[in-house]
């Protein structure tokens, strides 16, 4: 079990640089993982969920269709794996 205590005197303790890097740390991983448990709930919609979804009024789905934009920019500019598939020279046969 995590003593919370503890970890916040811990961090306390460290510099104020290490404290600002550990806050970006944090808000990275709570991203990825809102990010991972997003798609996972979007791969197991039901036909059904999919349709009630078409349903709702325009207005709605342009609002939850921006927010799942925004969140994949910001995942893929902050896994750069993808760029380094793309820096790859072209082979032509």
């Amino acid at each position: 079990m995590i003593n919370l205590e503890q970890l916040k005197h811990d961090i306390n303790d460290l510099p104020e640089e290490a404290q600002e890097l550990l806050i970006d740390f944090v808000e990275l991983l709570k991203k990825r993982y809102a990010l991972s448990n997003q798609q996972e709930i979007s791969k197991n919609l039901t036909q059904e969920q999919r349709r009630t979804f078409l349903k709702l009024p325009l207005s709605e789905r342009r609002r939850i269709l921006t927010q799942q934009a925004a969140d994949m920019e910001n995942h893929y500019q902050q896994n750069k794996d993808w760029k380094e598939f793309l820096a790859g020279d072209i082979i032509e046969y």
